[in-house]
């Protein structure tokens, strides 16, 4: 056992946890962030990318999203941005239009001095809209730390991590239990919670040039969980216009042996597992449909703030829906109700989305049912109030799923 390992033995997980009768902890920041880059559209990642050629890239000897986040060669990254998309472990291009809760990714890290010590981290992301755009509101993450030179052997920490920027200020608010609950509940927290490891503590920072929220855990020569998560919210004022990119990035080092959990549930498809093209192949559905089918069939729940019922209603009616060419037909008839920005700011006003989703559900509940005449009610709600706001006008199309 060498030296760093033998201070191990003994050592203790140190917990620490406040409580006060706030609804959580809130921070706020307004950094300029980096360089100026993109014509004056976009701020580079200060500290992290440069504007070379008025293009934000990465350091040298790093990659990533330059805007957000850029890491070395040893991470396998996945991020969520905004419309919102993501691209997962492979790189693949994901379209996540929905207003929900899903898995983003799961797995273990061992410790990279001590090999039977173990990091289990789970994130969920959920999404909001302001009008018809659509942007990742939050995350969840569950983080287990395992290792028998401890006493007690296992320190837990969850947390539940959102935000919103208004104008170039963005407000971070935090909630936390000392607790291995990806699902919560949280407690409501005046001050951060917080977890020690041997050699850092595990809790969410901020970054406020950068106006992000991040965990870095991920040093290479002493005991760490061998991950990095960023969370910069959207801004409701500007919009497509934000300077700094808005988005959820995460990042785990090879260097710590990477065991990926619960692949037939999580977004961020890993490199272990399956492609979409594979799923595609496996469902016999059309690719552009693979994973809004997963994420609606993987019974995650659904308890993001101000979350829509329609999400679960959505997730009931997709399940139900067992023939597989009714299947492929509702999502090829319904899914603009999702991906249609301009009509969804028409149809729907609200922040949770719970009105599109509930349109989408009874296209899809109609087609799959092959009920004629609940397809022209779905068809007269679009046309007598967001027509003009779509560039096709014939779906769905309800003679598709007449009996």
């Amino acid at each position: 056992m060498g030296y760093l390992a033998q201070r191990m033995v003994g050592a203790v997980l140190a917990l620490a946890f406040v409580l006060d009768s706030v609804e959580a902890f809130t921070r706020v920041t307004s950094g300029r962030s980096g360089t100026v880059c993109e014509n004056g559209f976009r701020r580079c990642v200060r500290q992290a990318s440069e504007c070379i050629d008025n293009r934000c890239q990465c350091d040298p000897e790093t990659s990533g999203t330059p805007g957000l986040a850029c890491y070395t060669s040893e991470f396998e990254r996945s991020e969520i941005l905004n419309d919102p998309n993501l691209r997962d472990y492979i790189r693949e291009l994901i379209r996540l239009p929905v207003t929900c809760r899903y898995l983003f990714t799961s797995f273990q890290t061992t410790w990279n001095i001590l090999p039977d010590s173990h990091c289990k981290v789970e994130v969920h992301a959920f999404n909001a809209k302001k009008y018809g755009k659509t942007f990742v509101h939050g995350f969840d993450i569950a983080i287990r730390v395992s290792t028998p030179f401890t006493s007690p052997p296992t320190g837990d920490i969850s947390f539940r991590k959102y935000g919103i920027a208004n104008n170039g200020t963005y407000t971070f608010e935090e909630q936390a239990t000392l607790q291995f609950l990806p699902d919560g509940p949280w407690e409501l927290t005046a001050m951060q919670a917080y977890t020690s490891l041997p050699s850092t503590v595990l809790r969410i920072r901020h970054d406020p040039y950068n106006n992000q929220a991040y965990i870095d855990v991920s040093g290479r020569q002493i005991n760490t969980c061998g991950f990095k998560l960023y969370f910069r919210p959207f801004d409701v004022i500007y919009g497509k216009n934000q300077p700094q990119i808005p988005g959820l990035s995460v990042a785990v080092s090879r260097d710590h042996n990477i065991t990926w959990l619960s692949q037939s549930k999580v977004m961020a498809l890993s490199p272990t597992g399956d492609t979409v093209e594979g799923l595609a192949s496996q469902l016999n559905l059309d690719p552009r449909y693979v994973m809004l089918y997963r994420l609606f069939t993987s019974n995650v729940v659904q308890n993001q703030p101000d979350a829509a019922p329609a999400c679960s209603a959505v997730s009931d009616v997709v399940a139900a829906c067992t023939d597989q060419t009714l299947l492929q037909l509702a999502f090829q008839e319904c899914t603009f109700i999702l991906t249609s920005e301009k009509f969804i700011g028409c149809f729907d006003k609200s922040t949770n989305g719970h009105k599109y989703l509930g349109l989408f559900k009874r296209c899809f509940q109609s087609i799959c049912t092959r009920s004629t005449s609940q397809c022209l009610t779905v068809r007269s709600d679009i046309h007598k109030r967001c027509s003009f706001k779509l560039t096709t006008l014939d779906r769905p199309n309800c003679s598709s799923s007449a009996t």
